[in-house]
């Protein structure tokens, strides 16, 4: 089996919780850095329920990489239909990949991805993976997906897909991972695990339908919300692919991301929008300000405030972006005015 950093990271999403089993919301702080790591033998992930101890103590470390959060762009959602966040993993010296997802009142789904010689597009019917927060045997049942694809190197091909995506807080435990830089970790996690089982039906350069896995485990620190350490693997047998990604989290980045962890709690509602967007912050962040913009980078609305209110019934129907600066930082989010 390879172990590398290319495909898999489609399913590299981050996710932040809070203390116990609980997962509140889709991302972690960006900025977020990680070890990627490979394992021999292959790492037993197979044990799920309560009360599971897993030790990984074999990982080795081969690079970095680094993780960043955005709001997409006016061609990003117009590629990428209903996307609300862009989240971005930069392997150092190496490549970038993006995953594109839609956050609908705490309901989180997979609109898309960009990875180094593939983008998937989920167009047609988008990945859910859940409505947070989400806690200890928490599932979406089995959900269909389906779109097109893009294939480019030296193999390259395109057409559309169909299948399925499985998520499920499937287990909870103590996880110990060896140093691979910044520490040895050893602590309490919920894990995530998301499986996806789809038929590439490809109809350029030739017609050909091929079977693509791809089962993806996170776990989450349960004291301070950190995701600690993710693998994914995809299988293609056709085409011979079988590659797993490992990344576990520098310890030494965890004190510096509670503030930016306080910003990304936030929530606006209602979404879509009438007359009156409330902004559901952290008791400890305070707004100085709030910003709104069209999808060109217009500013359309700028006051100083420290209201959690903003009335929006003088903007045109459309989609805008909300931006707060705050006691701990700026954070945006999109909306939509009805």
């Amino acid at each position: 089996m390879k172990t590398h950093l290319l495909l898999p990271l489609f399913l590299g999403t981050f996710f932040s919780f809070s203390q116990g089993t609980d997962i509140e919301q889709f991302q972690s702080a960006t900025a977020s850095m990680y070890a990627v790591v490979e394992s021999t033998p292959a790492l037993d992930q197979s044990t799920a329920g309560a009360d599971v101890t897993w030790s990984f103590n074999t990982l080795n470390k081969t690079g970095d990489s680094s993780d960043a959060h955005a709001t997409p762009t006016a061609g990003e959602m117009t590629t990428f239909p209903g996307t609300t966040l862009v989240s971005t993993t930069t392997v150092v010296g190496g490549s970038v990949n993006k995953i594109y997802l839609k956050d609908s009142a705490g309901e989180a789904s997979f609109t898309g991805l960009l990875a180094e010689g593939l983008e998937l597009n989920y167009n047609s019917d988008n990945g859910l993976i859940g409505t947070f927060p989400l806690s200890y045997t928490d599932t979406n049942g089995t959900d269909a997906v389906a779109g097109s694809f893009n294939l480019s190197g030296s193999t390259p091909a395109s057409g559309t897909f169909t299948g399925t995506i499985t998520v499920e807080v499937d287990a909870y435990g103590t996880l110990n991972l060896n140093d691979v830089g910044a520490g040895a970790y050893n602590g309490q996690v919920t894990r995530l695990k998301i499986v996806q089982s789809l038929s590439l039906m490809a109809v350029t350069p030739l017609p050909i339908t091929a079977a693509a896995t791809q089962t993806s485990y996170f776990y989450y620190d349960a004291s301070n919300a950190d995701l600690v350490f993710r693998t994914a693997r995809i299988e293609v047998p056709l085409l011979s692919v079988d590659e797993t990604v490992m990344e576990s989290l520098l310890s030494s980045t965890l004190s510096a991301k509670s503030s930016e962890r306080d910003l990304n709690t936030m929530r606006i509602f209602p979404n879509p929008v009438k007359e009156t967007l409330n902004f559901d912050l952290s008791s400890d962040v305070a707004i100085k300000a709030i910003t709104v913009s069209d999808v060109t980078g217009r500013k359309v609305l700028s006051i100083s405030t420290t209201s959690s209110t903003l009335n929006v019934n003088g903007l045109t129907a459309g989609i805008y972006i909300a931006t707060l600066e705050t006691s701990k930082g700026a954070v945006s989010r999109k909306f939509v005015k009805e």
